[in-house]
């Protein structure tokens, strides 16, 4: 039985921590007025129901995006860690409807648009929670990630005599 080929040594990887980047987008929320009540309820898709009925609707999308960039030692091997890791969370879509049959600048309008403010709040808060999670977790992970390969010193012996090509 042929001995396994030697292997170098694997080099140390690059000592530092990576720079973490966050960026939180959270642009103010849009308005609309241009549902109706039934127009509010189809966009729920919930069933009909006699008690349920929405005069205002708060929708919101977040995208992420991440990015990392390498550094690397190569000397009988080679070491990668993460270099730079950046992450960006978005509020993409905001929006805040209320029923266009409730008059603007109403007592009812009013009550509802500060209803769906609590619900703005309440996205708002959930975002910055989530990018402090998500950072912590990136912090962790940038801190102990690494890849690392040695290189070979001399052929494996099946390729001693010589490797085909197939």
């Amino acid at each position: 039985m042929a001995a396994a080929p030697a292997l170098a040594e694997t080099p140390p990887c690059p000592p530092d921590p990576p720079q973490l980047r966050l960026t939180v987008t959270d642009p103010e929320p849009v308005f609309s007025h241009a549902l109706t009540i039934d127009g509010l309820h189809r966009e729920t898709g919930l069933p009909r129901s006699a008690t349920l009925h929405h005069l205002g609707l708060t929708t919101s999308r977040v995208e992420w995006q991440s990015e990392i960039e390498t550094r690397y030692r190569s000397t009988e091997g080679v070491c990668a860690r993460p270099a730079t890791v950046s992450l960006e969370l978005a509020q993409t879509e905001h929006v805040v409807r209320v029923a266009r049959e409730i008059p603007k600048g109403s007592c009812l309008w009013r009550e509802v648009s500060a209803h769906e403010r609590r619900h703005v709040a309440v996205n708002r808060r959930s975002l910055r929670q989530a990018a402090a999670q998500a950072k912590a977790a990136a912090e962790r992970w940038g801190a102990r990630a690494e890849g690392a390969a040695r290189r070979w010193t001399r052929p494996w012996p099946a390729c001693s005599r010589g490797c085909a090509k197939r």
